[in-house]
């Protein structure tokens, strides 16, 4: 049994890398993890595009589950589900720490021996980001520039919003040139920092059993896309367990990348609702255990009357789907018990 899984939610197409066209997606990550000094751990990569890359991990030297989503039934109709690709890493994952990483991305051969280390002592360590283009540091110029207000759309990519304002951001943010870095670098006053739950996003480690507790990712931010990571980071606070830091030798490179392959995500539908309205409520009532029951009627009026105002309103929020995409989406929001799931799968092995 290992001490760490690594679990990977990927729906990319195989080459997808941007300005290395010949570089697989997963190239970058299968090679770090092939160096690394920590040797006690395994790589769950839960994957879209799953049948049409059997055998892409055969021979890699390392422990690999390469599985496919578990049921959803947002993914059935072509829209995002990341917590369902995440919690589906969870039913398989065999370690005791769980240490989330993104597709496209490489890290240094003590990568997992730091990882390790902070969990001995405790502490749930986050990680920076640097981001790189072409196989190099990106910098920002034009392409850069419409890269990252594309990914800066919240709600979905397919929503309108006002990329005017994005960019008048980015432009603030960056000078010409400059390397792209790491937004909470800039916020630390010393190598190690205590970090607030806000800054849970990307790459996070935590305890399989803190996960149990809180009941995984909640499945009910899927049909839309974003602040899944942030809302978990939130409800492991909201758990008692404020133990996130972040260490200034601790690094993961994400490489540009192109968008969620059409062949999962097609759905061209608005989204039925903005996912910050669900982290409000989860920070209000201080609910941390999710994916156990329907919402109330008071907790979808909540979500309703949240998703209009800001900052949901601003990528349109008033204009968010229909009553029926809206009804529709709170009739489907799963309920499960992953520890169970772990069970079942534990006994069909």
């Amino acid at each position: 049994m290992a001490k760490i899984s690594v679990i990977l939610a990927s729906a990319r197409d195989d080459f997808s890398l941007i300005d290395l066209p010949t570089t697989h997606l997963f190239q970058p990550t299968v090679e770090s993890l092939q160096k690394q000094i920590f040797r006690d751990w395994e790589l769950v990569v839960v994957d879209g595009l799953h049948s049409q890359r059997k055998g892409f991990f055969d021979g890699v030297g390392f422990p690999v589950k390469h599985l496919p989503p578990k049921n959803s039934p947002y993914l059935e109709k072509g829209y995002w589900a990341i917590c369902d690709f995440l919690n589906t890493a969870v039913i398989h994952a065999e370690g005791e720490l769980i240490v989330k990483i993104d597709d496209a991305c490489e890290f240094s051969e003590d990568y997992l021996q730091r990882i390790w280390d902070w969990h001995t002592v405790g502490a749930y360590p986050l990680s920076l980001v640097n981001y790189y283009r072409g196989g190099e540091v990106a910098r920002y110029d034009e392409l850069t520039r419409q890269y990252l207000e594309t990914i800066a759309r919240t709600g979905s990519p397919l929503l309108e919003g006002d990329p005017t304002r994005r960019m008048e951001i980015l432009d603030r943010m960056y000078k010409a040139g400059q390397a792209i870095e790491d937004s909470r670098l800039k916020l630390m006053k010393s190598e190690v920092v205590k970090a607030p739950w806000t800054w849970a996003y990307g790459y996070v480690a935590v305890p399989l059993d803190v996960i149990l507790d809180l009941n995984g990712w909640d499945e009910s931010f899927d049909q839309s896309k974003s602040l899944d990571d942030v809302d978990f980071g939130l409800r492991v606070s909201l758990s008692g367990r404020e133990r996130f830091v972040i260490d200034n030798m601790l690094w993961a490179v994400e490489n540009f990348h192109g968008p969620v392959s059409e062949k999962v995500v097609w759905n061209r539908g608005r989204p039925a609702k903005c996912n910050h309205s669900i982290m409000r409520l989860h920070q209000k009532s201080r609910i941390f255990r999710v994916n156990t029951r329907e919402f109330t009627q008071e907790e979808l009026e909540f979500i309703r009357k949240e998703t209009r105002r800001a900052p949901c309103s601003h990528v349109r929020g008033a204009d968010y789907g229909t009553n029926e995409t809206f009804d529709w989406w709170a009739s489907q929001v799963p309920e499960f018990d992953l520890k169970k799931m772990r069970e079942e799968v534990c006994e069909r092995a």
